[in-house]
């Protein structure tokens, strides 16, 4: 089991991310981000400046984060309606035409897709985030890679071949 271990983390990023970072421009409204992200089916992704660089992450979370402040009355930020599907996407209702730079995260969690999965593993686990950027020399997003790439990149290198094809409806 060591083996497969040390094989796994000699693994790079860019053997798991996406290689379509689905992106959102700052000046976008979270009602036409709501939409980009529900569209993909993804509960996150990264925000970019007029150049194409990642300045920014939003995800379904600021959306929950920026309802609870309307609840609690310490900001106004619009009529938000969320709803998540099973597979835990979330979709809004109605929005304001607040920016995406009012709600997003500016602490970017970055990556170079040449790093190895161990450092990608660390470094989300450490700032206890569930993506990381994959960037360019450029900073421009050219993927992502999520905590589910890793475990699934853990699960099929510790599960013997024979036992993963015989396990249909087993997503891969």
């Amino acid at each position: 089991m060591e083996g497969k271990l040390l094989a796994l983390a000699g693994r790079n990023v860019s053997e798991l991310m996406s290689r379509e970072a689905v992106c959102v421009g700052l000046s976008q409204t979270m009602a036409e981000a709501a939409d980009v992200l529900t569209e993909n089916r993804v509960t996150g992704c990264p925000v970019v400046d007029e150049l194409g660089k990642c300045i920014g992450v939003l995800t379904s979370s600021d959306f929950v984060h920026a309802k609870a402040e309307e609840i609690d009355g310490s900001t106004r930020v619009g009529d938000y309606v969320l709803s998540a599907d099973d597979s835990g996407v979330f979709s809004v209702g109605r929005l304001g035409h607040d920016l995406v730079k009012t709600h997003m995260s500016s602490a970017v969690q970055s990556i170079a897709s040449d790093a190895d999965l161990l450092s990608a593993a660390r470094r989300m686990s450490l700032s206890r985030m569930h993506r990381l950027i994959v960037v360019d020399d450029a900073s421009r997003p050219v993927g992502v890679v999520t905590s589910l790439d890793l475990v699934r990149a853990i699960v099929e290198a510790l599960q013997p071949k024979e036992e993963g094809r015989q396990r249909k409806g087993v997503p891969r």
